[in-house]
């Protein structure tokens, strides 16, 4: 208990949050981030998000997915579903997760993803577009920390912690795939940069990495519905979108534009940075590591693509339920 005692009273040190002469009570004013926002406002978002989300599949994207001629899934049925969260529930996750995945199942997840991908991005245009450092990455650190935040900004922030939240959460019963575990740690490093640069007010470059991602995950949950639909040609044609998208936001604007201002800008800027500085910048190299592994699969899919097939989400290609392989093994 006093190990735990002393690393969270370490974790939570001024010295480690703030620069030299600055602390808690500089930040305690109206329009400043406030740590404790992050304790309670994210999760009960989260739990609003899962009823949304159980709401949409159920009511816009399986009449979508009927409409669009894809297989429905007859034989999951409340009993059965009962039946998977019971076995989730107490333990038995490997079990669940074999739990036959249907087509149309996999396309109302993808339908949720990419309504939410599409509505927060469309929101975050709204939030930044009048905001200077949008253009300039430079204000980002200018005048830091006294920078006050909109209450747009504020609720960007919030709604997509609660999404990652929602993330990990649905992670146990989404459907698995190839990049499960890459995809966990994707999440809980944005879950982690949301956090960090809220309580040290890195939120100005925070709000731009999120804009940025989202650009990417409107395509790729567009071409997956696509694939799961069997329209091969429109899901080849978003397939080159995304990889457009993907080069120019993944390798591109995100290295060279806000990964460069975080690591060679800010310490022109900013007379001293705190050691939480140099976390958020860790975080950000691990996330520049992730696209990097993504791009090889990516140029994968792409070239399954060129070949004569159906881009994959080269990604997470592997989303066949326990059912599907042994069906085409046979």
């Amino acid at each position: 208990m006093e190990a735990f005692q002393w690393l969270r009273a370490a974790f939570w040190s001024e010295k480690f949050w703030w620069a030299k002469g600055l602390g808690w009570e500089s930040m305690n004013a109206p329009n400043y981030p406030d740590f404790r926002d992050m304790n309670y406002i994210p999760f009960a978002l989260a739990v609003l998000i899962l009823i949304a989300r159980l709401a949409f599949e159920r009511l816009i994207a399986r009449p979508l997915g009927v409409w669009l001629g894809v297989p429905p899934d007859s034989n999951m049925t409340i009993h059965s579903a009962i039946e998977w969260i019971h076995r989730l529930l107490t333990g038995n996750s490997r079990t669940a997760r074999g739990v036959a995945r249907p087509r149309m199942e996999k396309f109302c997840e993808s339908s949720w993803r990419f309504a939410y991908y599409f509505s927060i991005w469309c929101y975050g245009w709204w939030a930044l577009y009048d905001k200077p450092y949008l253009v300039d990455q430079d204000e980002c650190w200018r005048n830091w920390p006294f920078q006050t935040v909109p209450w747009e900004i504020r609720w960007y922030y919030m709604i997509q912690s609660a999404f990652y939240w929602s993330l990990m959460i649905s992670a146990l019963f989404d459907v698995k795939r190839k990049d499960f575990w890459m995809m966990l740690v994707h999440h809980m490093a944005t879950l982690a940069l949301l956090s960090f640069s809220w309580v040290s007010n890195f939120v100005r470059i925070g709000a731009l990495i999120l804009l940025l991602h989202d650009t990417v995950d409107i395509f790729l949950e567009l071409g997956k519905l696509f694939r799961y639909a069997e329209k091969r040609m429109m899901c080849n044609c978003v397939a080159v979108f995304f990889a457009v998208a993907w080069l120019l936001t993944r390798l591109y604007l995100f290295p060279v534009r806000l990964v460069y201002s975080t690591l060679f800008r800010a310490p022109h800027l900013v007379a001293q940075l705190p050691l939480s500085y140099y976390l958020f910048n860790g975080l950000l190299l691990l996330l520049q590591v992730l696209h990097i592994v993504w791009s090889f699969m990516i140029v994968q899919s792409l070239w399954i693509g060129w070949q004569g097939g159906m881009a994959n989400d080269a990604r997470s290609d592997d989303e066949q339920s326990d059912d599907e392989r042994s069906k085409k093994a046979k």
